[in-house]
C-alpha cells in the first residue's frame, strides 16, 4: 500500500477539479470540490475540500453527517432551524451538526474551507442522485400592497431587510440580506470594519439604485437610492448612534463583543438610503 503523506493545498486546488462548478440544471451557485475523500484516500478519517458562494446567494441544506466550515474570505450567515442566526467572518468556525437543517447567505462572495465525517456516510450521501443536498430559497417578492401607515412602522422597527443592487462588472441583480440601521429619522446601510470593501458596497457607489425588500412585518419593495456619508463629524455621529444601539443588551444582532470604535470608524462602509417614504 502506498505511504500516506503529508499534502497542503489551496483554494486553486479545487478549482482546477473538475467536479468544481455545480451540476447543469442544478438551480444553485454553490461551487466546491472534495480534497480529501475515501475517493482520493482509502484510509481518510475525514472529508476535506473547499467551497465558495457568489455574494447574495441564498441555499437551504440538511446533511446526514457533521461538518465543519472555516470561512476564509466574506461574510457568511447561517441561519439555524431553531430561527438563530450565526454572522460568519473571516477566520471563524460554525458547526452544522448531523440532520440540522439550515439557510445559507452569502453577504458578499464567501470562500471556505469545509471539514466533514464520518467520510462514508458523507459519501453514500453524496453519490445519491436522489439527494437533494442544497436547496435555492427564492428571495420573497412581495406580496398585496401594505398601507402606508405599516410600511412607515416597518421602516421604523423592522431590521433585518434585503436589498437588490446592480452588479458592477456583471450588470445583474445582486440580492442580499443585511440589517437596516436608522439614526436621527435616517437609514443608513453599514457594516464591520474591513480592508477590503464589500460587493454590496461596491455595487452601490457604481450605481446607486437599489431595491429595499422589508421582510418581517410587513412583505414590500421599495425602490431607493444610497448615498455614501463623506462628511467626517457626519459619519463618526452616525457610526457612534449605530455603535450606541449594537451594545444595547437588547440590540436585535446578539452582539456581546466590545466593539472597536476606531474601526469602524475608519474602515467600515457607510450609505444613507433616502427616497424612502418614513
Amino acid at each position: 500500500m502506498e505511504r500516506r503523506r503529508v499534502r497542503r493545498w489551496t483554494i486553486e486546488d479545487a478549482r482546477s477539479n473538475q467536479d468544481w462548478s455545480p451540476p447543469d440544471g442544478a438551480g444553485y451557485q454553490l461551487f466546491g470540490s472534495d480534497l480529501v475523500s475515501r475517493a482520493t484516500d482509502p484510509e481518510a478519517a475525514m472529508v476535506v475540500g473547499f467551497a465558495a458562494m457568489p455574494s447574495g446567494e441564498r441555499l437551504r441544506a440538511a446533511f446526514p453527517y457533521d461538518e465543519m466550515v472555516i470561512v476564509l474570505g466574506g461574510v457568511l450567515r447561517v441561519r439555524t432551524e431553531d430561527d438563530g442566526e450565526l454572522v460568519v467572518h473571516p477566520g471563524e468556525v460554525v458547526h452544522l451538526p448531523a440532520n440540522s437543517t439550515n439557510e445559507f447567505v452569502a453577504e458578499e462572495e464567501v470562500t471556505a474551507c469545509y471539514v466533514a465525517g464520518p467520510p462514508d456516510v458523507y459519501a453514500r450521501h453524496a453519490d445519491d442522485p436522489a439527494s437533494h443536498r442544497w436547496e435555492p430559497q427564492p428571495a420573497s417578492t412581495g406580496t398585496g400592497t401594505p398601507d402606508e401607515a405599516a410600511v412607515r412602522r416597518a421602516l421604523h422597527s423592522d431590521v433585518l431587510v434585503d436589498i437588490t443592487t446592480v452588479g458592477r462588472r456583471s450588470g445583474l441583480p445582486r440580492r442580499l440580506e443585511i440589517w437596516l440601521y436608522r439614526s436621527g429619522g435616517r437609514f443608513f446601510l453599514t457594516g464591520y470594519p474591513e480592508d477590503r470593501p464589500r460587493d454590496w458596497y461596491r455595487n452601490l457607489l457604481a450605481d446607486p439604485r437599489l431595491t429595499l425588500h422589508l421582510k418581517e412585518s410587513v412583505v414590500v419593495d421599495l425602490p431607493a437610492t444610497a448615498v455614501e456619508v463623506t462628511d467626517v463629524v457626519d459619519r463618526r455621529r452616525v457610526l457612534d448612534d449605530v455603535l450606541d444601539q449594537l451594545s444595547r443588551p437588547d440590540n436585535p444582532q446578539g452582539l456581546s463583543e466590545e466593539l472597536d470604535r476606531a474601526g469602524w470608524h475608519a474602515r467600515s462602509p457607510l450609505l444613507e438610503i433616502i427616497g424612502l417614504t418614513g
